[in-house]
């Protein structure tokens, strides 16, 4: 039952707002909308590993967390889309019509994300490899044989 406060009616359900995918919602916090959009991005990533692997036991594996937690996540994004996303079978699991397009929409979401993390990584990597400079000789002898010491002073991971 629930309990009303002034302007304000706090349910004691479980159920989420039925809101458009990372759209705030004025009476909620942005903390609300942040969770709520991590947690979109954990369900997909269930869901997606579930058709990967062909199971929740499998899928649970690869993401390090247990059945019943994939299981939730799964549950929880079903309940949210208000459609049926897998064929639960006591031997297998394979993905509906509506859950292999969703499926096709949310490995693309969740690849770009490994991009978008794996970019500012790379971004912030130390620098590594060969470094080769070509001059002309006189300028060289002249101008770079002084500053060549502080070419020590360079990360190692640099072949110099």
């Amino acid at each position: 039952m629930p309990q009303t406060i002034p302007d304000k009616t706090l349910a004691l359900s479980s159920q989420r707002p039925n809101r458009a995918p990372f759209d705030s919602d004025t009476s909620s916090s942005n903390r609300d909308t942040k969770v709520d959009a991590m947690d979109r991005l954990t369900e997909m990533e269930a869901f997606a590993t579930v058709v990967d692997q062909g199971g929740f036991t499998d899928a649970a594996k690869k993401m390090g967390i247990s059945k019943s937690a994939v299981s939730k996540h799964v549950s929880s994004l079903e309940a949210r889309l208000g459609a049926r996303l897998l064929n639960r079978t006591t031997r297998r699991v394979s993905p509906t019509e509506i859950g292999l397009a969703y499926y096709d929409r949310a490995r693309r979401v969740l690849n770009d994300a490994g991009e978008a993390d794996a970019l500012v990584t790379s971004m912030q990597s130390a620098p590594s490899g060969l470094l080769r400079i070509s001059v002309a000789t006189d300028f060289g002898v002249n101008h770079l044989c002084t500053e060549s010491l502080g070419l020590m002073h360079l990360p190692p991971s640099l072949d110099h």
